[in-house]
């Protein structure tokens, strides 16, 4: 299939019109279909992955869906990374006017998208050859905090206020509503299927970092997202959010954390100091204000042993620019 709908151009701020977005649906309880109603209404294309292991239920046939819209039935092969990859190569393949990618959880409010991708803020970074993504700031729907960000150096990080404006450079960004330079995403390369889910957006921004290019964040933008069942607690004093995740998931975040301290620890130790954190907020958070603590804990352990115990070279599966 070749997609003709897009206005060939040199390297320019983004615009509605290059633009595809990438819609993974994976969870049969939650209904991607508005979602996929108002991508559809402003982007020129969208591409669904169905990463639910049987079939998503609420998903349409393809000849029920808009003519701008692709199904891609992927099965969860390769998790999130492998469905973002799927997507891409149909995107190398077969459009070649797009010239910026959208992705999008199926947990995500898209209605912030247009507001995003046209805000002055966003329109400069994209502007710049240097940057491959641009973010808008996130708020959980279940805890009410924002996301804080990470400006990372070799040696040390800084930890960004929660409400910081303006368009800032970070560390990384999530993947849900992030916008890239398909240029970028070409030179970078494939997604890490061996992650499959977590710490997936993590390192590949920290790939882009090492290919020369910058990740922002627009902090006068803001979307909803949930990731997990996040929930506040107190501790000594200051206020934090649960991961709220299961815990077979546990044992993955256990795991790819660690995975990626050592992948980054020579070139970025401080990144160790980061992945060493996260480890230490998911157990408290367990320990403090979660249900099912021995199995999550348990799970949280088993993938830190693994990982530390295991390579963590990345899986590349997919050859972006294949026929999928």
């Amino acid at each position: 299939m070749h997609v003709d709908r897009f206005i060939t151009m040199e390297v320019a701020p983004v615009r509605l019109e290059t633009t595809v977005g990438i819609l993974v649906a994976y969870d049969p309880a939650t209904d991607p279909r508005t979602a996929l109603k108002h991508l559809a209404e402003v982007l020129a294309f969208v591409i669904i992955v169905d990463n639910a292991a049987g079939g998503h239920p609420l998903l349409p046939a393809e000849g029920a869906l808009p003519g701008n819209v692709r199904l891609l039935r992927h099965g969860n092969r390769g998790g999130l990374a492998g469905a973002y990859n799927v997507a891409l190569d149909l995107i190398f393949v077969s459009m070649p006017g797009a010239r910026h990618v959208v992705f999008v959880d199926e947990d995500s409010d898209v209605d912030a998208l247009s507001a995003f991708i046209e805000h002055e803020g966003t329109l400069d970074a994209t502007s710049d050859k240097s940057v491959a993504a641009v973010a808008p700031a996130h708020r959980d729907r279940l805890s009410g905090l924002r996301a804080s960000h990470v400006i990372l150096k070799r040696f040390s990080f800084k930890r960004l206020p929660r409400d910081v404006q303006g368009v800032v450079q970070v560390a990384f960004v999530i993947n849900s509503l992030s916008l890239w330079s398909l240029g970028a995403l070409r030179h970078i390369g494939p997604f890490d299927e061996a992650l499959g889910i977590d710490q997936v957006d993590i390192d590949y921004c920290l790939r882009a970092r090492q290919c020369g290019y910058k990740v922002y964040l627009n902090g006068d933008c803001e979307f909803a997202h949930s990731i997990g069942r996040r929930r506040l607690y107190f501790l000594l004093g200051r206020q934090f959010q649960t991961g709220g995740h299961s815990a077979a998931r546990r044992y993955l975040i256990g795991r790819n954390t660690i995975w990626l301290a050592k992948r980054y620890l020579t070139v970025y130790p401080a990144m160790a100091v980061i992945c060493l954190f996260r480890i230490v907020h998911e157990g408290l958070g367990i320990a403090v204000a979660e249900a099912d603590k021995f199995a999550k804990l348990k799970q949280l352990a088993k993938g830190v042993l693994v990982g530390s115990m295991t390579s963590s070279r990345p899986v590349m599966q997919q050859s972006m620019g294949r026929e999928p």
